[in-house]
């Protein structure tokens, strides 16, 4: 059975009027993926230093655990 191709969902109407009337949105959406997917070059050698260093690294990284006055 062959895809209906005249059929457009609601979400790709919406879509499709949010961007024509929000045409700035297409250079945030760039700059928003810039962001969290074109990174630059990790260099290999840095990163094995950092891994092998003797300083120690929290078990969890996110906050610090404290010892309540003990």
């Amino acid at each position: 059975m062959a895809a209906n191709k005249k059929y457009v969902s609601e979400i790709d109407n919406f879509i499709t009027n949010f961007i024509q009337q929000n045409p700035e949105i297409k250079q945030k959406q760039k700059i928003l993926r810039q962001t969290w997917w074109d990174q630059d070059f990790i260099d290999q050698d840095e990163m094995l230093e950092y891994k092998n260093s003797s300083a120690p690294r929290p078990a969890y990284s996110y906050f610090e655990y404290t010892n309540n006055g003990k």
